[in-house]
């Protein structure tokens, strides 16, 4: 039900496998990020009305603010996306924080961070988000596989001892 209902929201045709639907969201994912640099680029100042508010509906913000705030929005979008290195899929998570409340977009992304399970923050900053250094980068990596594997060691123990 949710990956159907994130299709929905992306305006992806909810029909298919759970592989199909995910294989569909993250191309729209991609899709979204190679815009973004695109839109970067060209700078957020060339885009007519009509393909700001495209723009924006396609990231789930509402098209329906003035031309100036939604420049403003989208300008936010980018810097998280592109220059902060923030998931778009966290992002557009975090769009539902900002419609239900004024909240800045760096509080909508920790919102959204603190709303989802810890295992899901664990992944994400582990596999997604870019570190200082390598080094530190690889020690988390490699603490986070550690977790992984005592995790996989005691389910194996509990079926072992149901057997």
């Amino acid at each position: 039900p949710r990956l159907v209902n994130m299709c929905k929201y992306m305006g992806i045709s909810p029909f298919g496998t759970d592989s199909y639907l995910r294989y569909m969201l993250r191309k729209r994912l991609q899709w979204i990020k190679n815009d973004d640099k695109l839109i970067q680029a060209e700078g957020v100042e060339s885009l007519s009305e009509a393909e700001l508010r495209e723009d924006c509906r396609e990231r789930g913000m509402l098209g329906l603010l003035s031309v100036e705030e939604m420049r403003q929005q989208l300008r936010d979008w980018l810097d998280l996306s592109l220059n902060h290195s923030v998931p778009s899929s966290l992002l557009i998570l975090s769009r539902a924080f900002t419609v239900s409340g004024k909240l800045r977009p760096e509080e909508a992304v920790q919102a959204t961070l603190s709303s989802l399970p810890d295992e899901v923050v664990d992944t994400v900053g582990v596999t997604a988000l870019p570190s200082e250094d390598s080094v530190s980068e690889r020690r988390r990596k490699l603490e986070y596989l550690a977790m992984q594997e005592e995790l996989i060691k005691e389910e194996e123990e509990k079926e072992g001892k149901e057997l």
